[in-house]
């Protein structure tokens, strides 16, 4: 989806650039700023409060924060037990009855699987 797609590029966008979120709208349309602003961890806010905001967020934004967690995993071996909170917590995220979701649980569970970390 074209969307989902834009939203997963610009998530980071809001919090790490000049950007504002008008603009996002302004380029992208409503519901894509919506859920990058779902993505954005508001200045001061606590990671516990944000991945609660996320949990209630569209279906979007969750398989969108799963695969942001999945790309982390991309570091020296190393770091990958710290990044492993992330993945337990976009697991979580993926814990529904959406058809699109389960696939995405499925498919996240299958790639930490087969990197050998434990999740």
């Amino acid at each position: 989806d074209p969307q989902v797609l834009a939203a997963a590029l610009l998530h980071d966008v809001v919090e790490k650039s000049d950007k504002s979120l008008e603009e996002i709208t302004g380029f992208f349309g409503g519901t894509v700023a919506m859920w990058v602003l779902a993505l954005s961890k508001a200045p001061g806010e606590n990671k516990d409060s944000y991945w609660k905001g996320v949990e209630k967020s569209p279906w979007q934004v969750r398989i969108i924060k799963a695969a942001d967690a999945l790309d982390h995993l991309d570091c020296p071996p190393e770091e990958r037990p710290a990044r492993m909170k992330s993945i337990k917590k976009a697991i979580v995220l993926l814990e529904t009855d959406e058809p699109p979701v389960r696939r995405a649980r499925r498919k996240l569970i299958a790639v930490v699987a087969s990197m050998q970390v434990d999740a």
